[in-house]
């Protein structure tokens, strides 16, 4: 309902989702995610008294392999995480010192 019907939302991990955006823009996913973060804390679930989500968002380059995109998504969750939870990090590319 959320998102777009040729956009693709898995599994990842134990408590880990992932969603793929085709012809996204990183302005695109970091908002989607920012929504979506807010959409799951304002659900209500018996017997739950408050649900989070933290997000790690990136953006795949024609030249990236699957590794590289795997493990910057997982660095921006994992900052995410470790910075209270309940947020979106979006990875920064730095470029080599010259």
């Amino acid at each position: 309902r959320h998102i777009r019907e040729y956009d693709i939302l898995g599994r990842w991990g134990g408590e880990e989702f992932m969603i793929v955006m085709r012809y996204a823009t990183a302005e695109e996913t970091y908002l989607k995610a920012r929504f979506l973060r807010r959409e799951i804390a304002r659900m209500e679930v018996s017997g739950v008294a408050k649900i989070t989500a933290s997000f790690g968002v990136t953006t795949l380059h024609p030249a990236d392999a699957t590794q590289s995109l795997l493990k910057r998504v997982d660095e921006a969750l994992y900052q995410a995480k470790h910075s209270g939870r309940n947020c979106v990090v979006q990875y920064s590319f730095q470029r080599d010192p010259v």
